[in-house]
Order: structure tokens, then C-alpha cells, then sequence
């Protein structure tokens, strides 16, 4: 009674049961398929087993936009630059500039020293109280020349119609003059004069002069 009664439980069981019961039975896991665990053991098994992780949606980039890529998550190594960059010598700061010293203007070249003029007025007179003493007039002409050559001794000669002037001229001969404008005029040299190197008269030239107060 016993045994029919259990083979009538058994035979009640659900195909699910009977292999869980199965299960029990021999101490291992069996292989069911998806056929005999039907909806109930798939929904069973839906419920239990962990869920997969969920992978991020990759963003849709809009229209014209670049989406950036995620970052790596290893850090690719770079290659070290073997290129050998030159390295330039240090440069040494330059000397500083020597001052040039200012030069000096240049100076007027200077006119050589001339020799003082020597006084030769007592030669000049002496020859001059010779000719005076002479009567003879070619002879006197040419003392005068010779006194003209002294060094230092001018010779003073005025021309005729020439100003008088009692400093360096001597009145000597009266001309009539035939116009009113050479009165007091020099009509003719009769002897020349002589001045001393600082243009002291030694003698005064001897003139003919016209003069109208006669008439």
C-alpha cells in the first residue's frame, strides 16, 4: 500500500520536481535542459544568476561634433627623443669699450719768429750829412739810393699833385699853379725823404709846391 502510494505521489510530480528529487537522490548536479525546467525554472534561473555588468552606452556624438575618446586605462610608455639637441658653448660677455680720450684742437701753426729789424738810423744820417756836404749832384743821387737800401729805412717820395704835409715834407721851391685846385700841392720832388723802422722821419723830402695867394 505504501509502495503504490508513493508511486502515485511520484507520478503526481512535476517533471520539475522529479529531477530536483533526482538531484537529491544522487548527490550531483544533473544537466536539464531548457525544455524540461519550462518558464518557471528559466525565470527561477533569471532571478538567482548575478547580472552581467553594464557596459556604458557610448555617447552619439551630435551632428558636426568629434565625441573625445575615452583615456587609456594603461599608460602607453614613450619612447625617450634620442635626437641630441646642441647645446651652445657659453658666450663670454664682451670687454668693455676703451674710452677714447678726447683730442686736443689743432693749433694755428704759428709764423716763425722773424729777427728784429735792426735800427739802422745813425748809418742813414751820416750818409745823408755827406751827401749834404756834396756839390756835386750825380753823387748825391746816389748816396740817397745807397741810404734807400738800408735795411729798415723807408724811402718817402710824394708825387706831384700830391697833398702837402709839413711832417714829412719840406717846402723848398714856390710853383705858380695854373688852377685854383693845386694850392698847396706838391709840384715836383726836388730831393727824397727818409723814415726810421717805426716810421720816425729822418729826413723830409724836399718839394716844390704850388701856391696862388700872389695872384
Amino acid at each position: 500500500m505504501r509502495a503504490g502510494h508513493g508511486i502515485a505521489v511520484l507520478l503526481r510530480l512535476t517533471a520539475h520536481a522529479q529531477l530536483r528529487l533526482a538531484d537529491v537522490l544522487d548527490h550531483r548536479p544533473r544537466h536539464r535542459p531548457a525544455h524540461v525546467d519550462g518558464p518557471r525554472n528559466t525565470a527561477r534561473t533569471a532571478r538567482t544568476a548575478p547580472s552581467p555588468p553594464a557596459v556604458p552606452a557610448t555617447p552619439t556624438a551630435p551632428t558636426g561634433k568629434a565625441v573625445p575618446s575615452a583615456p587609456s586605462a594603461t599608460p602607453v610608455p614613450t619612447a625617450p627623443d634620442t635626437t641630441a639637441t646642441p647645446v651652445s658653448p657659453p658666450t663670454t660677455p664682451a670687454a668693455p669699450a676703451t674710452p677714447t680720450p678726447p683730442t686736443a684742437p689743432a693749433e694755428a701753426p704759428r709764423p716763425a719768429p722773424t729777427a728784429p729789424t735792426p735800427d739802422n738810423t745813425g748809418v742813414a744820417k751820416a750818409v745823408l750829412a755827406v751827401a749834404d756836404r756834396l756839390a756835386n749832384q750825380e753823387l748825391v743821387r746816389r748816396l740817397h739810393k745807397a741810404v734807400a737800401r738800408i735795411d729798415g729805412i723807408g724811402v718817402i717820395s710824394p708825387a706831384p699833385g700830391d697833398a702837402f704835409d709839413p711832417l714829412a715834407h719840406r717846402w723848398t721851391d714856390t710853383r705858380k699853379a695854373a688852377r685854383r685846385d693845386d694850392h698847396e700841392r706838391v709840384a715836383e720832388l726836388l730831393a727824397p725823404g727818409f723814415s726810421g723802422p717805426t716810421g720816425t722821419v729822418i729826413r723830409p723830402a724836399q718839394v716844390a709846391v704850388y701856391d696862388n695867394e700872389g695872384e
